[in-house]
């Protein structure tokens, strides 16, 4: 049996194949970037604010009251 080149099928198997295909994936990693946006939001959300680090002294453990860091979560 020989098979003969059809551009026809190769159209339609580009159309009907791969096109969706990239579409969907495209879609899907959308939609779970999203969902975990959304769920690390929920999760996280209530530490945001801005932040002040204090250190402690060399050998004493005792705490300093000069600020050290600055932090901002978003």
């Amino acid at each position: 049996m020989k098979c003969e080149f059809n551009t026809c099928e190769l159209i339609n198997g580009i159309l009907f194949g791969i096109l969706p295909s990239i579409l969907i994936t495209f879609t899907m990693f959308w939609i779970v970037n999203r969902n975990n946006r959304m769920r690390l939001r929920k999760k996280f959300g209530k530490a945001a604010g801005k932040y002040i680090g204090y250190g402690f002294e060399v050998n004493t453990w005792v705490l300093r009251d000069k600020i050290i860091s600055e932090a901002e979560i978003e």
